[in-house]
């Protein structure tokens, strides 16, 4: 009966160290893309200031992939959907490309 109490509290040792370890890139993961999402904001701000209504900036994926290469494409993809969701970036009417107004 010892030899499988001792197995139970390894493979318990063993899931916690796992679920810590799994824990731990999600949330180094979600701390980087609200990072990087914090940074494209100021970058589309300081696009959007130097607009003046009849011009636009194209900002498409290729863009702020070379803009942002220290990113995984995990993180710049999801921060890539927050900024379409929230209308940070849009796509143009006339040729469909993603552009700053």
């Amino acid at each position: 009966m010892e030899i499988a109490n001792v197995v139970w509290a390894v493979l318990t040792i063993l899931s916690w160290v796992f679920l810590g370890a799994m824990a731990s890139i999600f949330s180094y993961r979600y701390a980087r893309a609200y990072k990087l999402e914090g940074e494209a904001k100021a970058l589309l701000s300081e696009y959007k200031s130097r607009c003046n209504g009849s011009n636009r900036f194209i900002f498409n994926e290729e863009i702020f992939k070379g803009t942002f290469p220290e990113y995984s494409n995990w993180v710049r993809r999801k921060v890539w959907n927050r900024l379409v969701i929230t209308h940070a970036i849009e796509r143009d009417p006339l040729d469909s490309e993603w552009s700053i107004r």
